[in-house]
């Protein structure tokens, strides 16, 4: 069971990306929760090295394709936070 402990912040990760953010109310609030979601998404791929047990490299993986799907929201929004 220890093994897919990185499942866990993997998939609040997804969560947080796909149900929460589209939702925010605002850039400020848009921003914790792109805060929360990354450091989330973080989270596997260093649970991934630490509780991985051999599924330690896809983990790993999952982990960076998670922190990957923050990226075009990230690089679309070049205005200041107001």
């Amino acid at each position: 069971m220890r093994q897919f402990l990185p499942l866990l912040p993997l998939v609040l990760s997804v969560i947080v990306r796909w149900s929460a953010l589209p939702f925010a109310l605002n850039r400020r609030a848009g921003f914790v929760v792109f805060v929360v979601g990354l450091l989330l998404a973080g989270a596997t791929a260093v649970l991934a090295a630490v509780a991985g047990g051999g599924l330690g490299r896809q983990f790993f993986s999952a982990g960076m394709l998670a922190i990957l799907q923050f990226v075009p929201l990230f690089l679309s929004r070049s205005r200041p936070l107001s």
